[in-house]
């Protein structure tokens, strides 16, 4: 067994709470329809090389990996249960929430709320919604979530006799073919829940690997890496945020001639996007510089993990450790800011930033007194 002589108990990692409470931040930041904004310097309007998005998704497996993969072949049946239990209360979260969603959008006029869905029967929609194949508002991830937590004790057992050879090949497998078929959500993403999973089984043995290697050579390491994402990132900000920026609002600033080379530019910055970054069928390019960046936040984030959460107020921290309620509440307020708090025509960047940073903070205070919210539920509910 891979754990062998290693305690079963593992000690939380705040640096990976941490790191979920900032990728839920930039999602929801990167959701909201008031844009350009200040926050696109930072967030890249979820269009950079690699997101926010995939480092949530990589931190539910390499969490999963971490807390159960000792406990698999010590409480094998009370783990799958768990696990199965797990991914029927998202996928129930998932049909609830295209449900509401579909059924708001009934009573409000076509374009009131992007991509609105309009179903041409109900069959179709209960059809649909309850094969996953309909994921309607914010919130899709679940249905991802629910699928792969089926598939996850099976690769945690794996992983645990010694087999992470198989787990391996098949997620890569799976990816490589159908990467690019109509269940890309789930083959394509797939290998990156695997691949945390995997990490996360092994993520103590990789500390201790690392830190045995001498100060020169992680001194050295750290800075490579660290320098690869710092440049990576920049040049991604400039060609999806700042290029189109001048070429659009401040095209006056440049010549003609400038002006033409700028839009070329951002031409081929979209040919990458469709290409080796992208998204949907999660491209080779996006993989290698989503592993780049997120390794290097990881390292960042676990040697300073108690200075960021004193600076942040213990914000990310209480973000991070209630994901599944954030995720929720983001979603439901997108969505009601796409009905109620559309931006007014020539909103000025300052007001878009201010209007982000509002939604934020509104986001923090519900996440800050969701016991106490749930208080009064249940005493208005007695009433």
């Amino acid at each position: 067994m891979f754990l062998s002589g290693e305690k079963r108990k593992r000690e939380r990692i705040i640096a990976l709470d941490l790191l979920r409470g900032t990728f839920l931040l930039v999602i929801f930041v990167n959701h909201i329809a008031w844009s350009p904004s200040l926050f696109d310097f930072i967030t890249g309007q979820s269009h950079l090389f690699a997101s926010a998005a995939e480092g949530f998704f990589a931190i539910s497996g390499i969490l999963l990996g971490y807390i159960y993969g000792p406990r698999i072949l010590v409480k094998t049946k009370d783990t799958f249960l768990r696990l199965f239990k797990r991914a029927g209360w998202l996928y129930l979260l998932s049909i609830g929430f295209t449900t509401l969603y579909t059924f708001i959008t009934l009573f409000l006029p076509p374009g009131t709320v992007r991509n609105q869905y309009l179903s041409p029967s109900l069959f179709d929609f209960i059809f649909s919604t309850l094969t996953l194949q309909l994921n309607y508002g914010w919130a899709d991830f679940l249905s991802r979530y629910a699928i792969l937590m089926l598939f996850a004790p099976f690769a945690l057992w794996l992983i645990a006799k010694g087999k992470v050879w198989i787990v391996f090949f098949l997620s890569f497998a799976i990816w490589f073919l159908l990467g690019n078929s109509a269940l890309a959500n789930y083959t394509a993403w797939q290998i990156i829940f695997i691949g945390g999973i995997i990490i996360g089984c092994y993520l103590p043995r990789i500390e201790t690997s690392i830190m045995s290697l001498s100060h020169r050579v992680r001194k050295y390491s750290l800075a490579a890496i660290t320098s690869i994402s710092v440049v990576t990132f920049v040049i991604s900000i400039i060609l999806t945020v700042l290029l189109p920026i001048i070429a659009g609002d401040y095209r006056y600033l440049v010549s003609s001639s400038l002006h033409q080379s700028i839009l070329d530019v951002i031409d081929f910055r979209t040919g990458l996007d469709y290409s080796i970054f992208d998204r949907d069928s999660m491209a080779l390019g996006r993989l290698i510089i989503g592993t780049v960046w997120f390794s290097t936040l990881y390292i960042w984030y676990r040697r300073y993990e108690k200075a960021i959460d004193r600076t942040s107020k213990g914000s990310l921290l209480l973000l991070g450790q209630n994901s599944l309620y954030v995720y929720g509440l983001q979603s439901f307020i997108l969505f009601m800011m796409d009905i109620f708090l559309k931006p007014p025509e020539g909103a000025s960047v300052i007001l878009k930033t201010l209007v982000i940073a509002n939604a934020v903070y509104f986001v923090y205070l519900l996440t800050k007194h969701r016991t106490n919210i749930r208080g009064l539920r249940k005493r208005l509910l007695r009433l």
